[in-house]
């Protein structure tokens, strides 16, 4: 039984630790595309507004 719970926490672990990684590496690759595409969104209102007033 001892050897099962060793293996179980030998093996487990690193298998749980590297579910929970991707699961982080996930959400902090979406939550910095959301960022970009927001960013890319204000960057082309403000090339709008600087034409705008070039032309004026």
């Amino acid at each position: 039984m001892n050897e099962i719970l060793n293996a179980v926490s030998v093996v487990g672990f690193p298998i749980v630790m590297c579910g929970v990684l991707c699961y982080y590496i996930f959400k902090t690759q979406t939550a910095l595309i959301t960022a970009i595409n927001n960013n890319s969104l204000e960057i082309a209102k403000l090339v709008e507004r600087m034409e705008e007033n070039k032309n004026e």
